[in-house]
């Protein structure tokens, strides 16, 4: 007797056979499993489909841009401007000459308004995108200031001040008058280093 004959014959394919509840159960669970295949074919599918979509979606955007020049006096006067910006940047001779001047700059500034004032320099990292070397040096700032002096602080990231933003910032008035900033600062690399 062959192997599928001994299986033809058992006692599991004659229980089959005689008992429809089982057959109904074995249709059902092989049911489930094809509409649970399918759905993860379909789900499949459609994340596929989604991507591919973005990504045309994507193309169609950049061949539109390419489609359109820009006009030169915009690129000459956006030159312009960063050449601006980039004069008017403190200079340092290394990373951490900058990360020494950002500390007493800001010292000389905001240490002022501050009492119980805590400097703390986070580091620093060089940008990438310029043919100069532009150092930005984090430094965090905690303590009290006073509401009257809120203000005056503020002053020193406005428009005139081109190489320090403020990155966070954090004031409870009334309560503790606490603050905390993270402020960046930006040099570029002096001419001789």
């Amino acid at each position: 007797m062959t192997q599928i004959q001994k299986l033809a014959k058992s006692q599991l394919i004659t229980e089959y056979q005689q008992n429809k509840r089982l057959q109904w159960m074995v249709l059902l669970i092989i049911c489930i499993l094809a509409i649970s295949l399918l759905k993860q074919f379909s789900d499949k599918i459609g994340l596929q489909s989604n991507q591919t979509q973005s990504q045309l979606d994507l193309l169609a955007r950049l061949e539109k841009t390419a489609q359109h020049t820009i006009d030169g006096n915009i690129i000459t006067s956006i030159n312009r401007r960063y050449s601006e910006w980039l004069e008017s940047l403190p200079s340092a001779a290394s990373a951490s000459v900058a990360e020494a001047q950002a500390l007493t700059e800001i010292e000389q500034n905001i240490g002022k308004l501050l009492k119980r004032k805590r400097l703390n320099l986070l580091g620093s990292e060089q940008l990438a995108g310029s043919k100069q070397v532009i150092w930005q040096v984090r430094v965090e700032i905690a303590g009290q200031l006073d509401e009257l002096n809120l203000i005056e602080l503020l002053t020193h990231f406005d428009n005139t001040d081109k190489h320090a933003r403020i990155a966070s910032f954090q004031y409870s008035p009334k309560t503790s008058n606490s603050i905390n900033l993270v402020i960046d600062v930006i040099y570029k690399r002096a001419n001789n280093a």
